[in-house]
């Protein structure tokens, strides 16, 4: 039995050499699959492509980022392709640009003039500026709340006493942090203070409502950032713990302890669960399907895929021989069923059991940005040239077929055997 599959690759099967030896037949399944991925739309967002991309949390907005000399935001109806408004920054120098979950607002950190400012996502008019100072920590991507450093009390190594304050911007990564801080959230409208605690790292959730604190004694909580109410209480975190981040969907929370991923908190069970740790580098900020059940997990040289409802690992995807040194970007697809990395001018796509079934390959006009809707199967890609491509995976499909070729004595008993075996099947 020889196999044809989607990679060009031939193989004889265990089956189809019994065949020939007690039936003196040869045998030949062709056996197709793909996975087919379709630009449905394009548009020209842009002259030249110098930001990024981002989803609306529901899929139905795409905001690109400009930072030419007007500093532009533009938001996109994805469905049409349509330009829905434009923000002018008139600051070329503007860093993290997000969009508020409930797509009303879009946050933009605008660098010369030290300031967080939100804007009405569909007239483009700013709302609120919040100012990057010394004292804030971070601030919600809706600018409801901002959190607040009120000292650097404790060095967890030294067992120093301190009283310094500090600024520290949202980042990538989250960050090994050795002190712990007296934290103040409040509201960004009143400056009314509605939480205090102390905290060695804390996030706000990028869906909305939720703040998360990693706390000394092996211990975090989660609060809404509206009303400072405690949510959840964690207990029994690793002793090593110093970071933690909320997955997408806010189904977990990601556990660090320098910069290498440890676990992840279920909100179910309310209990951590330990990952095993890879032998091939540290780990990188996980990546989860919109639902929360797959997990993408980068090392240096490889791509963990885990099921985290059943806390098992489906597969690995070797990156050993796709060194790269650019924008390291990985995304899984909203029904989880593919890993999306980037490498040179080539987006790999992998299933969940770590092979690699596909690539986009970008030649004429470069990659320079791409990523998944949170709520469907599709991609948004911008190329080099300032083009917005929208692909979508179709449902993958496989066709399959057997052909006997008998010699003349087997002609009959065959014929009995393989009644109803040639078939042309087609599987979801």
């Amino acid at each position: 039995m020889m196999t044809l599959s989607a990679k060009g690759r031939w193989r004889f099967s265990l089956g189809g050499l019994l065949l020939l030896v007690l039936f003196g037949a040869s045998s030949v399944t062709l056996y197709l699959q793909w996975d087919p991925w379709q630009v449905e739309r394009s548009w020209k967002a842009l002259e030249r492509a110098t930001g990024g991309l981002q989803f609306s949390q529901d899929g139905r907005l795409l905001l690109t980022s400009y930072d030419g000399e007007d500093g532009i935001t533009k938001i996109w109806n994805v469905r049409t392709g349509e330009c829905l408004s434009e923000i002018h920054h008139e600051d070329e120098n503007h860093g993290t640009f997000m969009i508020s979950p409930d797509g009303q607002s879009v946050m933009v950190a605008l660098e010369r003039q030290m300031v967080y400012r939100y804007y009405d996502a569909f007239t483009g008019k700013p709302k609120l500026d919040i100012p990057i100072d010394s004292r804030l920590a971070r601030v919600s991507r809706d600018g409801i709340a901002k959190l607040c450093i009120e000292s650097i009390a404790t060095d967890m190594v030294e067992g120093k006493s301190e009283s310094k304050t500090g600024n520290e911007v949202e980042e990538t990564h989250p960050d090994s942090m050795k002190k712990e801080r007296a934290l103040t959230l409040r509201s960004t409208s009143t400056g009314k203070i509605l939480a205090s605690f102390t905290a060695i790292d804390s996030r706000f959730s990028p869906y909305g409502r939720y703040l998360l604190a990693v706390q000394k004694g092996n211990q975090g909580g989660v609060w809404d950032y509206q009303s400072g109410i405690l949510k959840h209480s964690l207990k029994g975190l690793p002793p090593t713990a110093s970071a933690i981040q909320f997955s997408e969907g806010n189904h977990w929370i990601w556990i660090f302890a320098d910069q290498q991923l440890i676990g992840y908190w279920d909100f179910l069970e309310e209990r951590p669960i330990i990952l095993s740790m890879a032998e091939d580098g540290i780990f990188f900020v996980p990546i989860t399907s919109h639902d929360g059940r797959i997990a993408a997990i980068k090392t240096s040289k490889a791509c963990h895929v885990y099921d985290l409802q059943a806390g098992t690992r489906l597969g690995i995807c070797d990156l050993s021989g796709k060194s790269y040194l650019g924008p390291d970007r990985t995304f899984v697809v909203a029904d989880g069923s593919r890993i999306l990395i980037e490498r040179l001018n080539e987006i790999l796509i992998y299933d969940t059991a770590g092979s690699h079934i596909h690539s986009l390959i970008f030649k004429e006009d470069s990659l320079h940005a791409f990523e998944a809707s949170p709520t469907s199967n599709e991609v948004a890609v911008m190329t080099g040239s300032g083009t917005i491509h929208i692909y979508l995976r179709s449902r993958p499909e496989s066709w399959w077929g057997v052909a006997y070729l008998p010699t003349f004595w087997t002609t009959v008993v065959l014929a009995i055997l393989l009644l109803g075996r040639v078939f042309l099947a087609k599987e979801g």
